[in-house]
This record gives C-alpha cells, structure tokens and sequence, in this order.
C-alpha cells in the first residue's frame, strides 16, 4: 500500500490529480515548494486515513473536504508561492 507520499520541491508542476482518491491507505501527502495550480480535487476527501496533508508554497486554491478534517493531525495549505 502507498502511505506516504512525499514531494517536497521536485519541480514539479500541474494540479493534484483526481485519482489521488484512490489510495485509501495515504497518510501523508506533501508537495510543498512546487509549482502546482488549480482547485484542490474533491476526490481528496476520499482519503479516509490521511493525517497529514502539506500543500504550501504552491498556487492550490479551494477548500479541504470536511469529510477528512476531523482525521487529519497537520495541515499546512494556505501559504503561497514566494516569487
């Protein structure tokens, strides 16, 4: 099973993926300091068993599904990108 994806400043550019919903077993997803854009997926809320979820330093917009709230114990969204 996938856990933990970690990301941290790969360069990578884009939007998360709506298949990101289909690891049910995620606990950590971290993209900080990339260039990803766009909405976060809704599909996110699937994600039953994620704890920790890292978005910073990008241009992600939207809100986190409250389905997922009430298990995550880190979130960190709401930094942009510094130019």
């Amino acid at each position: 099973f996938v856990w933990r994806i970690d990301l941290y400043k790969k360069n990578l550019s884009g939007s998360i993926a709506t298949e990101i919903g289909m690891l049910s077993h995620l606990e950590v997803l971290s993209v900080v300091g990339n260039d990803i854009r766009g909405s976060i997926p809704s599909e996110i809320g699937m994600l039953s068993q994620i704890e920790q979820l890292d978005l910073w330093r990008n241009d992600i917009s939207g809100s986190i599904p409250s389905e997922i709230v009430a298990t995550m114990k880190s979130v960190a969204v709401y930094q942009q990108k510094c130019a």
